[in-house]
């Protein structure tokens, strides 16, 4: 009566954040929307 409340051990938990495309994906040519910089920052300072 646990098989319905207990998930099967040999199933691995469902990774929803495989399914969807990663938001870290660089932008091509485009800058990220979080901090709308006017130019990079200094790298090599």
């Amino acid at each position: 009566m646990r098989a319905h409340t207990t998930p099967d051990p040999e199933t691995p938990p469902p990774e929803p954040e495989k399914d969807p495309p990663p938001d870290d994906l660089p932008r091509p040519s485009e800058p990220p929307i979080e901090e709308p910089l006017p130019k990079p920052p200094p790298m090599q300072a």
